[in-house]
C-alpha cells in the first residue's frame, strides 16, 4: 500500500492535535513524543514528533483507519510487529513504523503477544477509544510544541489507591 495512494493518509490534512503524551521506543533506549489528531470527520491520526536520540524519523501523520487494515492482513492468531506498517510511510525514515508502533502500545492498542516474543497482538482498544472520543468531541487543539500534560496526583492516586475491603 502506497502512501501517496492512500486515501485515509492524506499529505496535508487538517489534524487538530487533541493528545500529546511521551513513550519509550520499542527498545527502550529512548524517549518518543507522540500526537495524536483527529480531522473534521473525527478520523484518528498518529504521528511521531520528537525523539530523545538521534534517530531519524518522519513526523507525518498515519491513519489509524490505515494502521488497522495493515494489521488485518494477519490471521486473528497471528502475531504482528512495526514491519507491518512499513508500506505507510513509505520513502521515508525506517525507524518511523517502530516508533509510530511504540506509541499504539503507550495507547494500549496493542500488547506484547502471549504466544510469541518480540511479537504483538492487537487489542480491542475499549479504554484507548473510551478516552480519546471524550477529546474528540471536545473542542481542545494543542500547540505541537507544547509539554505532554502529566496526569493530576489526585487522579493518580486514585488510580493506585487499594479498593476499600
Amino acid at each position: 500500500m502506497n502512501a501517496a495512494a492512500n486515501p485515509t493518509t492524506p499529505a496535508n490534512p487538517e489534524i487538530r492535535i487533541i493528545k500529546i503524551d511521551t513513550c519509550p521506543n520499542l527498545s527502550g533506549k529512548s524517549t518518543l513524543t507522540y500526537h495524536i489528531g483527529c480531522n473534521a470527520e473525527s478520523e484518528l491520526f498518529f504521528r511521531v514528533y520528537a525523539n530523545s536520540a538521534s534517530g531519524y524519523f518522519s513526523r507525518e501523520w498515519v491513519s489509524l483507519v490505515a494502521i488497522q487494515q495493515a494489521f488485518a492482513e494477519v490471521p486473528a492468531e497471528g502475531a504482528i510487529t512495526s514491519y507491518l506498517m512499513r508500506d505507510l510511510f513509505i520513502g521515508k525514515s525506517t525507524n518511523t513504523p517502530g516508533f509510530v508502533f511504540a506509541a499504539l502500545l503507550a495507547e494500549g492498542l496493542v500488547q506484547p503477544s502471549s504466544i510469541v516474543d518480540r511479537r504483538y497482538e492487537c487489542t480491542d482498544g475499549k479504554g484507548f477509544f473510551a478516552g480519546i472520543q471524550e477529546l474528540v468531541a471536545s473542542d481542545i487543539s494543542l500547540d505541537p510544541d507544547s509539554k505532554p500534560r502529566k496526569p493530576s496526583k489526585k487522579k493518580a492516586a486514585s488510580e493506585t489507591a487499594p479498593l476499600p475491603a
